[in-house]
């Protein structure tokens, strides 16, 4: 997802300082556990950088997502100071940027994925079911360890059928933080909730100083 607001020129000291902190980032993720953030250069030449793997994946499946990430989000953004990866759906994101990230508390960049099946029976205990496991997956997210932020869960919405969900904030992030971005997500994914297989994927990055 290139960010098409400010663009960089070839062999600018902006695209060498991309290229330098995105060709270390996978290393990075792997050895603080599955996320790192941090920047290179000075002034309008510094170049942020943010490298999220889910809290169950195995280190080097970790280290492949981003690594395959950071080196496409190069060639598909090739002038673009800005651009997010979402890698493949649901096991890590990249994101670079120009500009300090910040504390979002909207719903951008995101990226929503769902199965054009749809659920057309018992849609009235799928949405009851729905919202009892998310708020259950909010409240386990916000009260877990700081450098987890995850939580997994399922519930049954008919004798055969269950919904499974997982969700996950930024580590370091604070509860506070998780609870006001998590609702928000949500509202993106609740207008398709029923087709199956709903799967959204956002960035809410902790501020970086």
């Amino acid at each position: 997802m290139c960010i098409n607001t400010a663009n960089f020129t070839i062999n600018s000291a902006y695209g060498e300082n991309r290229k330098e902190i995105l060709s270390s980032l996978a290393s990075n993720v792997e050895a603080f556990g599955g996320f790192y953030t941090g920047h290179i250069g000075e002034g309008s030449e510094r170049v942020y950088a943010l490298g999220l793997c889910r809290r169950d994946l195995h280190d080097e499946d970790c280290f492949s997502c981003v690594n395959s990430s950071s080196q496409a989000i190069i060639e598909k953004c090739p002038y673009q100071k800005e651009a997010t990866n979402f890698g493949p759906p649901s096991l890590c994101i990249v994101r670079y940027s120009d500009k300090n990230f910040s504390r979002i508390t909207d719903s951008s960049p995101a990226q929503l994925i769902y199965n054009l099946s749809k659920i057309t029976n018992n849609t009235d205990e799928f949405d009851q079911a729905l919202n009892s496991l998310v708020d259950s997956l909010i409240d386990t997210a916000d009260n877990g360890p700081p450098r987890s932020m995850f939580a997994t869960g399922a519930k049954k919405f008919s004798e055969y059928d269950s919904i499974y969900a997982l969700m996950e904030c930024i580590r370091g992030q604070t509860p506070d933080d998780c609870s006001m971005v998590c609702p928000l997500s949500l509202n993106l994914l609740m207008p398709h909730r029923h087709p199956l297989y709903p799967l959204i994927l956002l960035l809410h990055p902790q501020q970086q100083t």
